[in-house]
Order: C-alpha cells, then sequence, then structure tokens
C-alpha cells in the first residue's frame, strides 16, 4: 500500500532529537490512524492509502512554526526527513512511501531531493523555465552522484528517473523536442559515471498532454480520468519496476532452485551450455527445433494457398540460414504450414538452390537429404559449378538486368534438367506440369558470391534482378508450379535497389526477420524450456519477462538491491537504439553466461549468477565485432587502429590525429556502422575494443 499519515510537522519536531522516542510514538499511533485510511479502486483490487499532510489548519500555513530546514540543520541530520518517513512507513507495513514534493529547490524539497537512499522521480515539461529549474536540480543530484561514488567505491546513489511531461502527440518527434532529450540525457549520464550500470534502466521518459487531465473535479473522477492517460500507464509501469519482488527469491534456501545439488546444478547448466552451442551458428546444422516467431507465422498465412515467393530480409546473425535448414529439414512445404496450424495440400518440394559456403558437415547432410526427397528427376549443380558461372558473369561486365535475370532462371532450369530449352521458365512450368509437381527452391549466402555490391554496378545489378525480376516473374505466372525463397541480408538488398527501396522494403516487411525484446525473452523460454528441457527454470505466467527468474533472477543481485532488472539489462546491451536485437547474440550470451556459471560459485534462487551475465558481455562484443569485419572489409583497417590505441587515449569526445583515423575513415564508420547499429559512431566503437565498450 502507499502511505501518507496524518502526523504535523509539529509533532515530529517534539522527537526528532529522539528517533528511538519517535519510533515508539508511531507504533502506538498507528491503529487509530488505520481507521482513517482511503481506498484507491482499480480495475483490479483496492488499495489502501493513508495520507500525511503538510498542514491541518490554514494558520499552520501561513505561519508555520516549524520547516523541514529545522530538522535538518543539524550535523547528522540531514537526512532525518527520510529516515522518519521511513519509520513511519515500517510501522504502518506499508509498501512504499510516496513523497510530493513541491516544485523546484526549496528548504521544503532538498532534505528529500538529496537524501540518496530515495528513489528520486523528477518531473518536467519541455518549457523553457521548467527546464531551467530542471537541470539545476540534475546538476546537484549529480554531485551527491559523484561524492558518493569517490567515496571509496560507494555506490548508494541511484540515479534519478525523468519525466519529460505534456508533450503533444504530433510534437514528440519534432528536432526542438529530440534536443531537449539529449540536454537532458547528457546530465543523467555523469562523465565519469559507468554506463554500464544504466544498462535496462529507462532514466529519461516522456508522457503525451491529455487535455482530459485539464479540468479535474474531485478525487473520484480525476482518479477515473487518470485511468485511462498516457501518465497513468507510465507510472504504473515505474511502480511496478520499484516494487517488484521474485517469489522465488524471497523463498531463500527453502526454494526448489535451493535443494539442488551441486552436480545436478553443474549438469543442468551444461545442459543449456550445449544447447546454446548447437544454436548459435545454424552453419553447424545441429538445431533440430522450428522456433516459431511472428514473421514466420506471416509468411505461412500469406502463401497458405499460393506458392511461396519472396524475399526474407534480416540481418547477419537473426536466423536466415537457420530458417533455411529447418526448411530444408521438413522437405515439404506443407510440413511447413503444419507447424503454425495450417492445412493445405501444396506437396511443394523444397530444392536448396545456393546455400552458404562454411555449412558444417550435418548441415550439408541436410540438404543432402533434401534433394534426395525430390520425386522428379533433376540435375545436381554443385556451389563450385555456380561460383564459376557467377564469376563468369561478372567478369562480362554486364549490368543488363534482362541478362541477369535470364542467368538466373537458366541457374534454376539446370537444376531441373530443363535448362537447354530457349525459355527457360516456361521449360520450367512445362516439366512441373507434365510431372504434377511443385518445386519451391531456396537461396542463401549471396554474401559469399558478391563480397563489393557496395560499389560494384554489376553485382548491384545480378541482386536487383534476382530479387525484383525473377519475383516479379513468377508471381505472374498463371498456375505457377515455381516457388522461391530468397533468404539475403538487408544492407546487400538495399546497395543493389537504390531507387524506390521503400517500396520494395513495404512489399516484404512482414517476413522481415526483426527481434525486439518479446521475441528475444521468447527464444530464451523456448531454448531452456523445449530444448534444453530445463522446466524447472522457467515459471508459468502471462508476462515473459517474469517467467525466467528462476534462469537469471529478477534483478542482476537480490531483489531489493539497486541492481538493474536482468532482463532490461541483457535486451538494452544487445540491441541497438532502435530496440532491435539479433538471436544469435542472445544465443551467445546464453553460451557464455553458462560457461562462467561453471566456472563460478552457485547463487542463491537461479541458475546463472549476476556475475555469469555480466562477464558474458564481452566475449559476446569480441564475437561481435569479429563478424562486423567478416561481413564488412572495409572497416577492418580502421578497426585495427582503434584496437592498438593506448588506453589514456580511448575516450570520447576523442581527437581525430589522436586516434590516427581520418575523416574519410570517419564518414565510412558513420555510413556502415552506423547504420547497421542505429546509433552514433562513437557508441558503435565500443564493439571494436573491449575497453571502448565502457565508454
Amino acid at each position: 500500500m502507499s502511505f501518507m499519515v496524518h502526523v504535523t510537522l509539529r509533532e515530529i519536531e517534539k522527537s526528532f532529537r529522539n528517533h528511538k522516542k519517535f519510533v515508539k510514538r508511531v507504533g502506538e499511533y498507528a491503529p487509530s490512524q488505520r481507521k482513517m485510511m482511503l481506498v484507491f479502486k482499480n480495475h483490479q483490487a483496492g488499495t489502501e492509502h493513508f495520507f500525511l499532510p503538510a498542514f491541518r489548519e490554514t494558520d499552520q500555513l501561513l505561519r508555520m512554526p516549524l520547516r523541514p530546514e529545522h530538522l535538518a540543520y543539524e550535523m547528522g541530520k540531514e537526512w532525518i526527513v527520510g529516515e522518519l518517513l521511513w519509520h513511519l512507513g515500517k510501522k504502518l507495513n506499508a509498501d512504499a512511501v510516496i513523497v510530493d514534493l513541491r516544485a523546484g529547490l526549496s528548504e521544503l524539497s532538498s532534505p528529500l531531493l538529496f537524501d540518496p537512499r530515495v528513489n528520486r522521480i523528477i518531473v518536467t515539461t519541455p518549457s523553457g523555465q521548467s527546464l531551467a529549474g530542471t537541470k539545476l536540480v540534475l546538476e546537484q543530484t549529480g554531485k551527491v552522484v559523484r561524492a558518493l561514488k569517490n567515496n571509496e567505491g560507494n555506490d548508494e546513489s541511484q540515479f534519478p528517473s525523468l519525466i519529460l511531461s505534456m508533450i503533444k502527440e504530433d510534437l514528440k518527434n519534432i528536432p526542438d523536442i529530440e534536443y531537449v532529450k539529449e540536454q537532458l540525457m547528457n546530465l543523467l549520464l555523469l562523465e565519469d559515471n559507468d554506463t554500464d550500470a544504466l544498462l535496462g534502466t529507462e532514466i529519461l521518459l516522456t508522457s503525451l498532454f491529455d487535455e482530459n487531465l485539464l479540468y479535474l473535479k474531485n478525487l473520484e473522477t480525476t482518479l477515473d480520468k487518470l485511468d485511462s492517460t498516457d501518465m497513468h500507464q507510465l507510472m504504473t509501469r515505474i511502480a511496478d519496476e520499484k516494487s517488484f519482488k521474485s517469489e522465488q527469491e524471497t523463498l531463500g534456501d527453502q526454494g526448489d532452485i535451493q535443494n539442488k545439488s551441486k552436480p545436478q546444478r553443474i549438469k543442468n547448466i551444461e545442459k543449456l551450455k550445449n544447447v546454446t552451442e548447437e544454436y548459435e551458428f545454424a552453419e553447424s546444422g545441429r538445431g533440430k527445433e522450428f522456433f516459431e516467431i511472428q514473421p514466420l507465422r506471416s509468411f505461412a498465412q500469406k502463401f497458405q494457398r499460393i506458392m511461396p515467393v519472396a524475399v526474407i530480409m534480416g540481418a547477419k546473425g537473426s536466423g536466415k540460414t537457420f530458417i533455411y535448414l529447418q526448411l530444408s529439414r521438413i522437405k515439404v512445404w506443407k510440413e511447413f504450414l503444419k507447424v503454425f496450424d495450417m492445412e493445405n495440400e501444396n506437396n511443394g518440394f523444397i530444392y536448396p538452390l545456393i546455400f552458404p559456403r562454411n555449412l558444417q558437415d550435418d548441415a550439408k547432410k541436410i540438404i543432402r537429404n533434401c534433394h534426395e526427397n525430390i520425386p522428379i528427376p533433376f540435375n545436381l549443380i554443385t556451389q563450385d559449378e555456380i561460383r564459376a558461372r557467377m564469376d563468369e558473369k561478372k567478369g562480362s561486365g554486364g549490368t543488363n538486368e534482362t541478362v541477369w535475370k535470364d542467368f538466373w532462371l537458366k541457374l534454376m532450369a539446370d537444376a531441373l534438367s530443363c535448362g537447354k530449352e530457349d525459355h527457360p521458365l516456361k521449360a520450367i512450368q512445362k516439366t512441373l506440369a507434365e510431372k504434377d509437381q511443385k518445386v519451391i527452391f531456396q537461396i542463401d549466402g549471396l554474401e559469399d558470391h558478391f563480397q563489393y555490391i557496395r560499389n560494384d554496378p554489376v553485382e548491384q545489378t545480378a541482386i536487383r534482378a534476382l530479387c525484383q525480376s525473377v519475383t516479379e516473374a513468377l508471381q505472374e505466372l498463371p498456375d505457377n508450379r515455381i516457388g522461391l525463397i530468397i533468404f539475403i541480408r538487408k544492407d546487400i538488398v538495399r546497395s543493389a535497389i537504390k531507387q524506390n527501396f521503400g517500396q520494395f522494403e513495404a512489399r516484404y516487411k512482414a517476413f522481415e526477420l526483426k527481434w525486439n525484446w518479446e521475441a528475444a525473452i521468447r527464444l530464451v523460454l523456448w531454448l531452456v524450456n523445449d530444448v534444453a528441457e530445463l522446466k524447472d527454470y522457467v515459471d508459468t505466467g502471462p508476462k515473459p519477462e517474469r517467467r525466467l527468474e528462476k534462469l537469471w533472477g529478477l534483478k542482476l543481485g537480490k531483489p531489493g538491491s539497486r541492481e538493474a532488472y536482468t532482463v532490461n539489462w541483457i535486451i538494452s546491451a544487445l540491441s541497438d537504439f532502435n530496440g532491435q536485437i539479433q538471436a544469435r547474440d542472445i544465443v551467445r550470451l546464453l553460451r557464455f553466461a553458462s560457461e562462467e556459471a561453471l566456472e563460478g560459485k552457485a547463487y542463491p534462487g537461479r541458475l546463472l549468477s549476476p556475475t555469469a551475465i555480466k562477464h558474458a558481455l564481452d566475449p559476446c562484443s569480441r564475437e561481435k565485432i569479429k563478424e562486423i569485419k567478416e561481413e564488412m572489409t572495409i572497416l577492418v583497417d580502421i578497426f585495427k587502429k582503434l584496437e592498438t590505441i593506448p588506453g589514456q587515449d580511448q575516450q570520447i569526445p576523442f581527437d581525430k590525429d589522436t586516434l590516427g583515423i581520418t575523416l574519410d575513415e570517419i564518414e565510412t564508420l558513420n555510413l556502415n556502422v552506423a547504420r547497421k547499429f542505429h546509433r552514433p559512431v562513437p557508441h558503435c566503437w565500443k564493439w571494436a575494443c573491449p575497453s571502448f565498450r565502457h565508454l
């Protein structure tokens, strides 16, 4: 319950010199106080509230005999107001003590505003006067944070949460508002703070203007109006975060996790480690389960009755090759539809035509089995032969899109032993009609063949012809028996289709492999519960983030600590500023965390300790930058420079001459890294070498 109790400042003054005496009086006073509570009802239940007014009579306001500064003026009494309110709440068994301070810095607000033990939520509007006062408050609270951090490593002070309110819907993304947010964030993120401590914590929130709140008649109507507002939803989220309690961890040594023997715990961690190793890289071919995500469901729905012809885009590590192999594993299109409980008599056979070079033996075996399942004669074209054909065509320097369209169709026709015909598309249709069959070609690994697409017009034409001309030709065929699924990195398509890319993207947007935080958490639940079969570490419940507390805890520390919530921290650490995360990154984090947990000590109430989770981030960063180097060879030399920079020069803001990088190299980082991560370049550099990660 929230509370404010009817005790005046004069009553506090009488006993503030003797804390124990005051606490005793509160204990005697609490029973009668409980008779004067208010119950606020919401959709779920009623909540009891006690109120402590600043005064009871008008004369007390006009001639206040005692003010908060009178309580706090003595050495050692600076934070006595907060202490007294805390004792009062404890005696009343209140869940929270909420104090509504007046705006700005004053003798009334300072004893609580600067108390480092208080959770501070600062609300401001975008108006100049309000912002000026807020900036002053943030500057002063920043001094408190610095002072405590410098006191022998003490980190007791919490970063304040900030709400930018009264923003109109149509103005929330204008440059002026973005500039205000940037200024406030610069004050919240102090230069000497370790920003990793803020991962998973939303410290700057926005609330929209609502004209329904302009006229508030009484408390009852106010509560009714608040219930449907943006502010209510925002404050509810903050309240949930501040008061979250983990049922599992409050069990202490009585919890089921505590009763696991050490050998069993090690066995479970090894199980998780083995599963994540299998699923980290699709190229291994060891992952056998099919994870259902919304883009795939949309894909199945779209092509439930017609042959699938689509371009599935996604970043490196988003799951393109994994889905390619899983489709090859199930071999027939209708089996894919059954995964999503969709019935269809489309017996189209999957034909893996082009696949990545680095597939391992198990994955290659899946491809071979899929080829052998095709019930019509086919000509198995080797990947070396396909590469030779592509190199020959690229060597001719042709940028004619029609020529490349015929090249791709001829390749498909040759695979079905009908490539000698003058019109390969008609030849494929005729062959399939005669056999009463349907075939769905799959293409993946195009980045192996087109490594210079950003600057090579020939390679751009080749990809454009495949993704546009060929797919359009198939989609226009009457009684089409030919399917085509192209798995490709989005940046490659963007480089090839420079005009009207937005229209192309919109056509296939529903199938794009994008992972938000909810999909990422569902992936972890699936790996732990379904694949690793560690069901004891997964709770049931409507909120996915609460179901993993037995795996990695509610927070990166005890439930009542000021550490970040584990789910928020992981998503923030691995995602870009648009909230997108790659499937491989979260699987990889679990793998490294499992390895760390095997070497470390057990932690009460969870399988993976906070230390294991935190220490997993550095190797994840190194693997990420390694992949970027392989994916974008143009960045290799720049990253080498960053990696060799002396530690004292690894700071932001930086001097380009000190770092030894040119303006052209800075522009290259802007065009490549910033686009990939959707974040400012200096923040991206934290992936380049471990020491930059902490900037």
